[in-house]
């Protein structure tokens, strides 16, 4: 039997006793945080039990997808090949974690020899064994797929290697604009992301073009925002044009307290357009309250005219329609 680290809202504590009891009478040791001793150090001990885990199940939700704390253990069960998840909820995948084959529970309704359950069962074994033989290691750094191409493995599987990706062009009818909120210094470390942002069909309002090392193809994709006497309401006004707004985080973005960039990026919160990526491997916690409840790439790895994954996903995610088809089920609708 595994043993299964459970991943959810608390909002959600109602719909998870079922999926509780039923991996309990199966015989597997769940290992939860709501188990913590009074006074025990909450971060450190779910640490040990991430670490202690044969299995980390992440149930996806309408609230768990924005949960920071979910968000932290589902990236340790990736980054450790331990990573199963679930979705109780229509909800889209949360970025970063598109490479691992989800398992549906939408349409259960608590049958234990129903086949979406079943399938739940044979995975925590698969991904256990997995992980007891020492290949999760080994293989949780591969790359991930479009979620175009709809990867269907097995859920927990991991998707195959292709070095020849490529972004896909939005389509001709699409005419999204991107306000580029970033810290005037790491202008010289964007060159890269806005030529594949402005190659794949983006409109791009950015500050001082002139600055960012792009082909001259790619700098007629730029609106330059002139800057009257108040900076603050320039820039506004070009939040407010723009259809979204992309926030590139930065050890110099946060150390420095660039006021104009957390300018930018608190417009695109206020606005419900923002979009985030960080150019640095620094920890969420860093970047703080109330930014981390969105999601961010992590786009440290970046190079200049080579696919990258998590780039990849939040373009998708900003093409996206926002309406989602909801699907009910006695238990989890």
């Amino acid at each position: 039997m595994a043993k299964v680290f459970l991943s959810y809202s608390r909002r959600d504590s109602g719909r998870v006793d079922v999926v509780r009891s039923l991996l309990t009478s199966e015989g597997h040791s769940l290992l939860l945080d709501v188990d913590l001793a009074l006074g025990e150090n909450w971060k450190s001990r779910i640490g040990a039990l991430l670490q202690e885990a044969d299995v980390v199940l992440v149930l996806w939700s309408h609230s768990s997808v924005s949960s920071a704390l979910v968000m932290d253990e589902a990236s340790y069960g990736l980054e450790n090949g331990k990573l199963l998840p679930v979705l109780i909820d229509d909800v889209p995948i949360p970025l970063g974690f598109h490479r691992v084959q989800h398992a549906p529970l939408m349409q259960w309704t608590g049958e234990t020899k129903d086949p979406q359950w079943l399938v739940i069962l044979d995975s925590i074994k698969v991904v256990a064994d997995r992980t007891k033989s020492g290949a999760a290691a080994a293989t949780a750094d591969r790359p991930m797929l479009r979620a175009e191409q709809n990867f269907k493995g097995a859920p927990g599987s991991i998707a195959p290697v292709d070095s020849d990706r490529k972004y896909l062009p939005l389509p001709a009818t699409s005419m999204i604009s991107i306000f580029v909120a970033h810290a005037s210094g790491d202008k010289p470390r964007l060159g890269g992301v806005i030529e594949a942002l402005a190659q794949i069909g983006f409109a791009l309002w950015i500050d001082k073009p002139h600055l960012i090392p792009c082909s001259h193809e790619t700098r007629r994709k730029i609106s330059r925002i002139h800057m009257g006497d108040d900076w603050k309401e320039s820039i506004r006004q070009a939040v407010s044009k723009a259809d979204k707004v992309m926030a590139f985080w930065s050890d110099d973005a946060i150390d420095a307290k660039r006021e104009q960039f957390q300018y930018e990026v608190y417009q695109g919160l206020v606005q419900s357009k923002l979009f985030q990526c960080k150019l640095d491997p620094m920890p969420q916690d860093k970047i703080g309250f109330p930014y981390t409840f969105h999601q961010i790439a992590d786009l440290s790895d970046f190079k200049d005219g080579a696919y990258h994954y998590e780039l990849d996903y939040l373009m998708q995610d900003i093409v996206r329609p926002k309406a989602l088809a909801k699907r009910k089920s006695w238990l989890f609708g």
